[in-house]
C-alpha cells in the first residue's frame, strides 16, 4: 500500500475506545497487521525471517506498526496536521487485544499433523490449529501429498528413522531406543497432546557418547539447525525470567545441555506439568500467560535429579560400554548431523508416516502411562504401538531411582531405622546419630545445636513418605515437648 492510499485516522477530539477500534482496524487489515497475533495474553509479530523467534509487541512496536499502515492527524484551527498515535492508545492495544486478532498456538518450522488425519504443509496461519507454518519447500513438496500410511510404507519410515537416523546410538535398552523415536516424533504431533509433555533425559556414563549429538540430531529434524543450549540459572527467580523469555519466543525445542550440577528447580518442575505458563515479563509489572509446547530436552553425564523433576522425565540412557566412546568409528554416516539435514525432508515425511498409520488405526491409546502425562503417553505411545515399537515406559520406575542418589540415601537410613528400632517412637536425637553412622547425613563442622534442628526439618519433609514398606510419621510428645 502506497502513502498515497493509507487511511486516514483523526486523534483529536475523540472517544478513547473509538479510536483503538480503529487502530485494530487499521492495522488488522494491512499487510503488516497479517504477522500480528494473541499468543496466550500477550500480542506478538511473527517475525519476516523463517527460523527467528517470535517478536512480543510493546507499546513502542505498536505504534511503529501504526504509524507505517495509516495517516495519523490532528484537526486544528488551521486544518488537519500530521500526528502520532497517542502513548496511552499503543498501551491499551498492549494490554487488552482485541478478540478478533487471530490466536496464535505456536510457530511451526516443518509440516505437522492435523487432528483430521490432514498434513498442515502451507505456509501460513492455519486458523484450526492456530499454528503459523513456516516449512521449506522441499519440505512442503515432500510432505503435502503422502500417500497413503500402508503397511509397507510404515514399516519402511519405522527403518529410516529407527535403522538410518538412530540406528547409532548406543541405547542402553529397548526403552531408552522407543525414547528417543517418541522424541523425534513429538516436534511432529505435540498439538495433538492436550497437555504436557516430560523433560527427555538424554543420559550417559560418559562424555563423547552421544548425547549432545542426538539433542542437536531432533532439533536439526524440528527446526532444520543444530539447538541453541541455554543454560539454568541456579536462583529460582532468574529460571523463571529464563522460562519467561524462552516460551515467548515459541521455540520447537529447549535444551539444557551438559547438566553437571543437581538439576533442582521448582519452576521448571511446575514448567513441565502446565499446558500455560504465566509470570510477569522482565520490567513489566502485569502477568502474561503463555502456551508451553515446547519439547524440553536435556543431557548430562549420571546427571542428579531432584525427586520433582526425576519423575516428570522420560529417560534416554546411552552407554557405549567402552573406555573412550569418542573413539569410535565404523558409523553408518560419518556426518549424521549435516545427513540430517540433507534427508529432512525424507525423514520428517517418514515420522509423517508413522503418526498416520496410527490415526488410520483408530487412534489407539499408548497403554503405559506416567502421572501428569497422559495425554502424552496416549498419543506418542499409541503411535509407537501401532508401529510395532516396544519398550515405551517400560523403566517408567527407574529415572526416579537412578537420578536421585539423595532418596536412595534415605532408603538406606530408613532401612537401618527399621532394623534398629522396628516401628517403636524414636526422637530426633537418636535418629540424628543413625543418619550420620550410615552416611546419610554430614554433620556440619561447626556443630552446636542447630544441627538437630536442621535434621528435624530435612525428616519433617519426608513426613508419611514410604520408603521400603516403612512410613515415616511424626508425633508431638506432649510431655518431653520433642516430636517423635
Amino acid at each position: 500500500m502506497s502513502a498515497d492510499t493509507l487511511p486516514e485516522v483523526v486523534v483529536s477530539g475523540r472517544q478513547p475506545r473509538d479510536l483503538v477500534e480503529d487502530c485494530w482496524t487499521v492495522l488488522l487489515a494491512s499487510e503488516p497487521g497479517r504477522h500480528v497475533f494473541r499468543f496466550g495474553s500477550a500480542l506478538v509479530r511473527v517475525p519476516d525471517a523463517p527460523g527467528d523467534a517470535l517478536d512480543p509487541l510493546d507499546p513502542t512496536k505498536v505504534a511503529g506498526l501504526l504509524h507505517r499502515v495509516a495517516d495519523w492527524v490532528r484537526e486544528t484551527e488551521r486544518g488537519p496536521r500530521p500526528a502520532r498515535v497517542p502513548p496511552d492508545i499503543a498501551r491499551d492495544l498492549c494490554a487488552l487485544p482485541d478478540p478478533v486478532v487471530p490466536r496464535l498456538t505456536g510457530l511451526t518450522p516443518l509440516p505437522v499433523l492435523r487432528r483430521d488425519g490432514t498434513v498442515l504443509a502451507e505456509a501460513g496461519y492455519d486458523a484450526a490449529s492456530g499454528l503459523f507454518c513456516r516449512p521449506l519447500p522441499a519440505l512442503a513438496a515432500a510432505c503435502s501429498a503422502l500417500p497413503e500410511p500402508a503397511a509397507s510404507a510404515r514399516a519402511q519410515a519405522l527403518a529410516l528413522l529407527r535403522d538410518d537416523l538412530l540406528g547409532d546410538f548406543p541405547f542402553a535398552r529397548p526403552s531408552d531406543a522407543a525414547h528417543a523415536l517418541a522424541l523425534v516424533l513429538l516436534p511432529l504431533v505435540r498439538h495433538l497432546v492436550d497437555g504436557p509433555t516430560p523433560l527427555h533425559l538424554i543420559e550417559a556414563p560418559s562424555e563423547g557418547t552421544g548425547k549432545t549429538l542426538l539433542a542437536d540430531v531432533v532439533h536439526a529434524l524440528a527446526a532444520g539447525a543444530p539447538a541453541d543450549p541455554t543454560p539454568l540459572p541456579t536462583q529460582e527467580e532468574e529460571v523463571r525470567k529464563k522460562i519467561t523469555a524462552l516460551l515467548l519466543g515459541s521455540p520447537a525445542m529447549v535444551l539444557l545441555d551438559n547438566v553437571n550440577h543437581t538439576l533442582d528447580s521448582s519452576s521448571l518442575a511446575a514448567t513441565l506439568t502446565k499446558d500455560t505458563w504465566s509470570d510477569r515479563v522482565l520490567g513489566k509489572s502485569a502477568l502474561v500467560s503463555l502456551p508451553n509446547r515446547a519439547v524440553w530436552v536435556a543431557t548430562g553425564n549420571n546427571p542428579s535429579l531432584s525427586r520433582e523433576l526425576a519423575r516428570r522425565s522420560a529417560r534416554v540412557r546411552l552407554d557405549a560400554r567402552v573406555e573412550r566412546p569418542w573413539l569410535r568409528g565404523g558409523f553408518r554416516h560419518a556426518d549424521l548431523l549435516g545427513w540430517t539435514l540433507a534427508e529432512r525432508p525424507r525423514l520428517v515425511a517418514a515420522a509423517l508416516t508413522l503418526a498416520r498409520g496410527w490415526l488410520a488405526d483408530g487412534a489407539p491409546a499408548g497403554e503405559a502411562t506416567i502421572g501428569s502425562f497422559g495425554a502424552w503417553s496416549a498419543v506418542v505411545g499409541g503411535i509407537l504401538a501401532s508401529a510395532g515399537v516396544q519398550g515405551f515406559l517400560d523403566d517408567r520406575d527407574e529415572p526416579v531411582d537412578a537420578a536421585t542418589p539423595e532418596e536412595s540415601a534415605w532408603q538406606a537410613f530408613v532401612a537401618s531405622w527399621a532394623e534398629a528400632h522396628g516401628a517403636a517412637e524414636v526422637d530426633g536425637r537418636a535418629l540424628l546419630a543413625l543418619a550420620v553412622e550410615t552416611g546419610l547425613w554430614v554433620p556440619d563442622a561447626r556443630g552446636g545445636p542447630g544441627e538437630l534442628a536442621r535434621f528435624g526439618i530435612a525428616l519433617a519433609k519426608r513426613r508419611d513418605r514410604v520408603f521400603g514398606g516403612w512410613r515415616i510419621g511424626v508425633r508431638r510428645d506432649g510431655k518431653r515437648k520433642v516430636n517423635v
